[in-house]
């Protein structure tokens, strides 16, 4: 259970995240600066809290302020938000229901984490069976390029694994 002021840092940067993502094909410096404005708000609580709402949001500003800003971040930070997106994972798997108002920070996530289990980076071991349960779970949440993704893995005859065949991302 969040506290107020914990509540209001999430609602603020929340309401920062979207507008981030609203103006940043037309803005890609101030939707950057949106990013690191709520980021910065969340930090402030982030040891504390164990919501995983304010977590997810925490982590995806990480994840846009790399993608988009190409900022390195410390291995630390880099694993903060790398566990973040594990648990995200084991409590969607486990979930019987969710706040619909992050149904997009969960794709995000989740989008992100197959990424990562892809490329084997940021200190996730390379898993195309993980990063197809992360796309799974997009689909689960209906996102809806999911079964887009999908497509491009095989399951092994022999094992039951999922094996990624299309072109990895970059």
């Amino acid at each position: 259970m969040l506290t107020t002021e914990q509540q209001n840092a999430l609602d603020e940067a929340c309401n920062l995240y979207t507008k981030a993502r609203t103006i940043l094909k037309d803005d890609n410096a101030g939707a950057l600066q949106l990013f690191n404005d709520a980021f910065g708000i969340l930090i402030d609580y982030i040891d504390e809290v164990d919501d995983i709402y304010y977590r997810l949001v925490f982590a995806n500003c990480i994840e846009e302020l790399q993608r988009k800003g190409n900022l390195d971040f410390s291995p630390v930070i880099i694993q903060v938000k790398t566990d973040i997106y594990k648990n995200v994972l084991a409590w969607a798997l486990d979930a019987t229901e969710y706040n619909t108002n992050f149904k997009v920070h969960l794709w995000i996530a989740f989008d992100a984490l197959a990424r990562l289990y892809l490329l084997g980076e940021e200190g996730v071991s390379q898993d195309d069976n993980l990063a197809y349960v992360c796309y799974q779970c997009e689909k689960m949440f209906g996102f809806p390029m999911a079964d887009i993704y999908l497509e491009d893995f095989v399951q092994d005859s022999t094992t039951g694994t999922w094996n990624f065949i299309g072109v990895k991302p970059q």
